[in-house]
């Protein structure tokens, strides 16, 4: 089995022993141990994997010694040839099963944590360089499906990389702190030698060095410990480019694979005009990710981020998750897969950016607010039309009309009608001419969660309102602005359309607001 959980937090531990010691004068160091470890599983949150594998036949292993058997009965005694065949057998048959059980372990982030300290633990490690090791070693097991895998290295590993908070690893980190292995200092871990050496029983070593037990654990595991080994060894250029390949990868295959379950089944092969847009500036100089609306692409950003570029700025604009090839794919996404969408941009960007921008439309400003909400990093915000309304009343219909949708399938009538609304003829150019209701209903749920972390924002907030929106209601910018926890905060108005911001004028009078708010929090050299 995979254990994720090592141990309950210490203030737990006690019970089992003290239960112990009323029933016993004293407690034997292995039951100690077993009671601590083992049985605050039965009460505690604990998460663990369990694979049988194939069973284990004991014939194979006596069949052959019958013979042996026979020839001794004249010699010995029945009960005593048994026993010397089970003596002889025993300590074979134990290194199968163990063989077996760590072949068929399930690794987790403990694991890998603990055997990448084992790794570097004669070097001051940057915590966002133990981050990125651990993502691209997650990553990398995860591809070889030989080895089977827990759900902690499986599930948002994209927060190791965006200065958000990842349970598993928080958890890991804090066992060797508070054990005294670790040392975390101005940002960088260190571990203790006179602790982390130290040699310790084998039925004590469970309690007082569990990252050693956790390293232990994978060592059997060749292919994934030589996969930690490589990792471990890349300098720390190596290790941003590896990184930045595999998300690009994904990226591409992700937009590959929307394509091909696409509706426009006429789009020429190769054709990527819908794709993410990434233009590199100086490396190491101001960077700002720049997020498309609902039913658009990266190509609606493409004008300004040029503009941006040309001005000494490493620009990223993401494909949003089911944006860029046809609504019935939209209608199959969340906000959270849009979500995800922009902060693998970010963390794209923040590769070889160490200071960052957010730029959203419409959706995409929602999107903005959330990510930098998020951060513990501060990360102004350039917000464009932020979404919280709609001018279509079919919004308020959501619910009732999904709701009869399901009713209507039941009874065998048709409900694609009742699944989308046509999209206003102003919108036409982006090629969705109708938006399905789960899609708004995920909006509106993206809208509801940005409403909720507009209160975390401590960065410089700009609103750009756009007075003749025919999509869009009036943002609430009073309301916007009262709400963010931003000190400095700024609202301009442009009397124009948002098909206008891509060209002419239109993208003029826009990045005559930007480029002085990127000069004031984050000044690039062109």
């Amino acid at each position: 089995p995979a254990v994720h959980h090592l141990l309950p937090p210490a203030t737990d531990w006690e019970l089992p022993v003290k239960i112990l010691r009323k029933l016993l004068k004293k407690v034997p160091s292995r039951l100690e141990e077993e009671a601590v470890i083992e049985a605050t599983f039965l009460w505690k949150d604990t998460d663990m994997d369990h694979f049988f594998g194939k069973a284990i036949h004991l014939d194979e292993w006596v069949n052959y010694l019958m013979p042996i058997k026979r020839g001794l009965q004249r010699f010995f005694r029945s009960d005593d040839i048994d026993n010397l065949i089970l003596e002889w057998q025993r300590s074979r048959l134990i290194q199968r099963c163990m063989q077996d059980i760590y072949t068929h372990t399930h690794v987790n982030m403990d694991m890998v944590f603990s055997y990448t300290i084992r790794c570097l633990e004669d070097q001051e490690i940057p915590l966002e360089r133990l981050r990125q090791i651990l993502f691209l070693s997650c990553r990398m097991i995860l591809s070889d499906h030989s080895i089977r895998t827990h759900s902690s290295i499986r599930e948002n590993l994209i927060r190791l990389l965006v200065d958000r908070p990842y349970p598993a690893f928080e958890e890991i980190l804090q066992v060797g702190v508070s054990e005294g292995l670790l040392n975390i200092d101005n940002e960088t871990v260190k571990v203790i030698p006179e602790t982390y050496h130290k040699n310790y029983h084998f039925h004590r070593v469970r309690l007082k060095h569990k990252l050693r037990v956790c390293a232990n654990e994978l060592e059997p595991l060749d292919r994934a410990t030589s996969i930690l080994r490589k990792v471990c060894g890349y300098k720390v250029d190596e290790l941003k480019a590896q990184i930045h390949l595999r998300l690009i990868e994904e990226e591409t295959a992700e937009y590959r694979v929307d394509r091909i379950k696409s509706a426009f089944q006429d789009l020429e092969e190769g054709d990527d005009e819908h794709a993410l847009i990434f233009l590199e500036g100086p490396k190491g100089g101001p960077g700002v990710v720049l997020c498309h609306d609902l039913l658009h692409s990266p190509q609606q950003m493409e004008s300004l981020a040029e503009i941006l570029h040309s001005k000494g700025y490493s620009v990223i604009c993401p494909r949003l998750k089911g944006h860029g090839t046809g609504p019935k794919d939209l209608a199959a996404v969340t906000f959270e897969e849009w979500h995800y969408s922009f902060e693998r941009a970010y963390a794209l960007l923040k590769l070889r950016c160490p200071e960052v921008t957010f730029c959203g439309m419409g959706a995409g400003a929602l999107l903005a607010i959330i990510s930098a909400a998020q951060k513990t990093a501060s990360i102004p915000i350039f917000a464009i039309q932020p979404a919280f309304r709609l001018r279509n009343p079919d919004l308020m219909l959501i619910e009732p009309l999904t709701r009869l949708g399901k009713v209507l399938s039941k009874l065998g009538f048709p409900r694609e009608r009742l699944e989308f609304s046509q999209v206003p003829q102003e919108l036409d150019t982006t090629g969705y001419h109708k938006i399905y209701y789960s899609t708004l209903k995920e909006w509106k749920k993206l809208r509801d969660h940005s409403r909720k972390e507009l209160g975390k924002l401590r960065a410089p907030l700009q609103l750009v309102q756009l007075e003749k929106d025919p999509f869009l209601d009036r943002p609430d910018a009073d309301w916007i602005l009262s709400k963010s926890g931003s000190e400095l905060k700024k609202l301009d108005s442009l009397p124009l359309e948002p098909e206008e911001l891509s060209t002419g004028e239109g993208l003029q009078s826009l990045s005559k607001l930007l480029l002085p708010f990127l000069g004031e929090v984050l000044p690039a050299t062109p």
